[in-house]
């Protein structure tokens, strides 16, 4: 089975990403949408999430470093379903702001999880 590891989508009117029906099984738990460190977004398997990403997240609760990663994936996370059929996450207004994505994202496999960047800064 082919690894799929990158794919460019056009988000609907509705602010609709459609997740590939050869990733959608890794998204069974669900979907969880944070900022990234720079001008995209991070879209994390919700088990990945939960299993990976948040035990790192629970550090020393005097560790400012700690601290600030859990202000840069907290602020505006989204954690969601995929919306049956069609395989589709809502990305909220604030966030696509934040990437500065209008209507065309590309996305690359980074490991457990996916970066989602403008076309124009995917280059």
């Amino acid at each position: 089975m082919t690894q799929l590891d990158y794919f460019q989508r056009k988000l609907d009117n509705k602010r609709r990403l459609t997740i590939p029906t050869e990733l959608r099984d890794k998204f069974v738990s669900g979907a969880v949408i944070t900022r990234g460190f720079g001008k995209y977004l991070h879209l994390y398997p919700k088990d990945v999430w939960d299993n990976l990403v948040e035990p790192r997240l629970e550090g020393d609760i005097l560790d400012e470093r700690i601290a600030d990663l859990n202000v840069q994936f907290r602020m505006g996370k989204l954690d969601m379903k995929l919306d049956g059929k069609q395989g589709r996450i809502t990305l909220e207004q604030h966030l696509l702001d934040y990437a500065e994505i209008k209507r065309e994202v590309v996305a690359v496999g980074v490991g457990r999880y996916w970066r989602i960047m403008a076309v124009e800064h995917s280059a």
